[in-house]
């Protein structure tokens, strides 16, 4: 015969355990889901963190590298700028020129055929800087290597002149002649600063 007898001790104590181990199991669970679930999400977080922080330092190391790049060029435009720097003469001056530019032309073997000075033309009217003035015409006859080099000369030598247009024509067997118009860059005078 079977034996059906059931003792009611060790059944309460299963229950009991069974009890325990259920709760036992609720309280891990509740662990991991309030505990460490949610430290594993902060530690990714805190990754992306670091590597968006990382990423925002590359670029700011890159900008600051583009800045003092930036600077650098300024600062070498701006010494180009102060070596291209003309300091202009008073309009009044134009003979002391007009007799420069006559002795250039000699001394390049050129023959001077006419030099003619116009009058000052404000800054609103001259050459579309903010300075006045003054148109200036010439030709001159010579080789045409001269009369080449006389023009790299002026560009040189005379920064405050600037070639407005020029013609070269064939004046006779191994010479030419050159019809310029400059404008010669002149500093205010008195009366037109006054204005």
């Amino acid at each position: 015969m079977l034996n059906t007898s059931v003792n009611p001790i060790q059944d309460a104590l299963r229950s009991v355990h069974l009890a325990g181990v259920v709760v036992c199991v609720l309280i891990l669970g509740g662990a991991a889901a309030l505990g460490v679930v949610p430290a594993v999400r902060a530690h990714d977080s805190d990754q992306a963190l670091r590597s968006d922080l990382t990423a925002v330092a590359n670029e700011l190391d890159q900008a600051g590298d583009a800045h003092m790049s930036l600077l650098a060029r300024v600062d070498a435009l701006r010494e180009t700028v102060r070596a291209r720097d003309v300091d202009l003469t008073h309009a009044d001056d134009v003979n002391r020129l007009m007799a420069v530019l006559t002795s250039d032309f000699e001394s390049m073997g050129l023959s001077l055929l006419t030099l003619q000075p116009g009058s000052i033309e404000p800054a609103s009217q001259g050459s579309g800087t903010d300075t006045a003035s003054m148109p200036i015409q010439f030709s001159v006859e010579g080789a045409l290597e001269r009369v080449i080099g006389m023009l790299e000369r002026l560009r040189d030598d005379h920064p405050d002149l600037h070639v407005v247009a020029f013609t070269i024509e064939h004046a006779s067997p191994g010479t030419v002649r050159l019809r310029a118009s400059v404008r010669w860059l002149v500093a205010p005078g008195e009366k037109d600063q006054e204005n």
